[in-house]
């Protein structure tokens, strides 16, 4: 068997591994169940005509809360630190993503602490405002969105700011010269120019609307995530979770549509000269304003939250019960993710750069939209898959169901892979395409075969993307909660599900270490993305 025959065997198995769950799930959802009884039925008529309709309310609802609150959050943002000039622009660049360190489950945490009506804020607010005055509410849609929102804008203002610095430059300078104000340059030249970026973040906000569990939950929304949660968990039904996570699937391939549909109807300009943008500079008091309105986003999102996990944690160190534990199965969880999902992420986008036919080149890419799809489901399908291969082998040796698989952390590892093959599949196939082709055919020549040519000429050429996908990876494993709830062996604790089980029970205080730990490591892929925007 040749190199690149194998190479394609091994291709099209890590594929069909890699779309099972979903097949799972599908297959679990159209296939009629093994026993009707009338509890079941009941049950899944309840869902059906109850509490499916009202789930999928509250996450569109919640879905276009978000989109809006992003978009007036990240575009006026990406605008100011890109064309006005004004103290501390330089600064907020990079600190308007540091939110993206902050989980949105730690962030719903801490909001509902400070904003509950024991703590001082409220005893602050009846002094000002009266016993009887209105008082803001976490525990709500709007609560929910509010929340999700403050930390996920960074998403809407790195497009934005990406849109406007490469495409809108040339022509903000011609809509100058021509008498355009800044009101009209913004409207008329530089959000339609920068629409399809503004898009593709708002898209990448709503993957991560759609993908938490923790903040909803807590904030007491149900979304459809937490639908498909506390069926399997709660109700203990593991068809009725099947559906919600089609239903789930289905808005999430309709939000690619739409997503992809807006990008192709925009107006794309590239830039030639790549000229520096001029930038306005408007009077004091007017700098004033725009700097305090810069800069709420990057107080509400991340330094509220980080001041009050400092001030929680204080008094804590003695009582960290089981975070040194927590922290080393985090880090060791982690690191086998990454290097398991670079190794196979390296793999599929060489695979296909070596002349792959056409078909495994389009399940490779459909392969490695997992991070489009919510941890809560991708976790349901591992577990629906690997409890069909326990089953199996329990059969088979006459032994009563062992989860061998399913209850083991080869399920955790196999479901991060699921969800974080794009980061690495992204990051090497982008990093392939600016490798000439001639340097293949010139290794080709002197006698390299398939393999050789991966592991002697183009890994080391890839080692800046191996860096940065391993980091990337690592940190969204350290953070990942919805997927690690499903999927956990009994008793087995990350610093993810440690924040979300005294959280559970009302122990903000005892969370706030393991915390600090996961937004202090998320501030890695942060720093990353600054790099990247200054290079622009």
């Amino acid at each position: 068997m040749t190199g690149k025959l194998l190479a394609r065997l091994l291709g099209f198995l890590i594929v069909l591994a890699m779309l099972a769950p979903i097949l799972g799930i599908a297959w679990l959802t159209i296939a009629p169940p093994e026993i009707s009884d009338s509890a079941n039925d009941g049950l899944m008529s309840f869902l059906m005509t109850t509490v499916l309709p009202y789930q999928f309310g509250q996450t569109l609802g919640l879905m276009l809360g978000v989109a809006v609150v992003t978009l007036l959050a990240g575009v006026p943002a990406a605008w100011f630190v890109t064309f006005i000039d004004f103290p501390g622009r330089r600064h907020l660049q990079w600190l308007l993503l540091l939110p993206l360190a902050m989980p949105t489950y730690i962030a719903a945490y801490v909001f509902a602490e400070f904003l509950d009506k024991a703590g001082p804020f409220y005893q602050l607010w009846v002094s000002i405002f009266g016993n009887h005055a209105w008082y803001p509410s976490l525990n709500s849609l709007g609560g929910a969105i509010f929340t999700l929102s403050a930390v996920l804008y960074p998403y809407v203002y790195m497009s934005a700011r990406t849109g406007f610095i490469n495409q809108s430059a040339e022509l903000m300078q011609a809509g100058r010269v021509l008498g355009a104000s800044q009101w009209m340059s913004f409207r008329q030249i530089a959000i339609p120019l920068s629409r399809p970026m503004i898009i593709v973040g708002v898209a990448l906000a709503l993957m991560e609307c759609l993908n938490d569990i923790g903040a909803v939950e807590h904030l007491g929304v149900k979304t459809l995530t937490v639908g498909v949660y506390e069926t399997w968990l709660s109700r203990g039904s593991l068809e009725g979770a099947a559906r919600i996570a089609m239903l789930l699937l289905a808005l999430m391939a309709l939000l690619l549509l739409v997503e992809r549909y807006l990008r192709a109807g925009g107006i794309e300009q590239k830039s030639k000269h790549n000229l520096a943008p001029i930038l306005h500079k408007p009077t004091p008091l007017m700098q004033g304003v725009i700097l305090i309105i810069s800069s709420l986003p990057f107080l509400i999102g991340f330094v509220l939250p980080v001041v009050l996990l400092i001030i929680f944690s204080l008094g804590r160190f003695e009582n960290a019960d089981g975070l040194f534990s927590a922290a080393t199965r985090s880090i060791v969880l982690a690191s086998a993710t990454a290097i398991i999902v670079v190794g196979i992420g390296l793999f599929l986008a060489f695979l296909t750069r070596i002349n792959t036919p056409g078909w495994l080149n389009k399940s490779i890419q459909t392969a490695s939209l997992g991070y489009a799809i919510p941890g809560t489901v991708l976790g349901l399908g591992v577990l629906i898959v690997l409890s069909q291969f326990d089953n199996f082998s329990s059969q088979l040796l006459n032994l009563s169901f062992l989860p061998i698989l399913s209850g083991s952390l080869f399920a955790l590892i196999f479901a991060y892979s699921l969800r974080f093959l794009s980061i690495s599949f992204g990051t090497f196939e982008a990093e392939l395409s600016r490798i000439p082709k001639t340097t293949d055919m010139a290794a080709s020549t002197l006698g390299a075969r398939t393999f050789q040519l991966l592991r002697l000429v183009h890994l080391p050429m890839l080692r800046p993307a191996l860096i940065t996908a391993s980091v990337l990876i690592f940190v969204d494993t350290m953070k990942e909660l919805p997927a690690t709830l499903i999927l956990r062996p009994f008793n087995f604790e990350t610093l993810a599900t440690q924040v979300y089980n005294y959280a559970s029970v009302g122990q903000i205080e005892d969370a706030a270490l393991p915390a600090l730990i996961i937004v202090g490591v998320g501030i890695i892929p942060v720093f990353v993305a600054t790099r990247k925007l200054h290079k622009l």
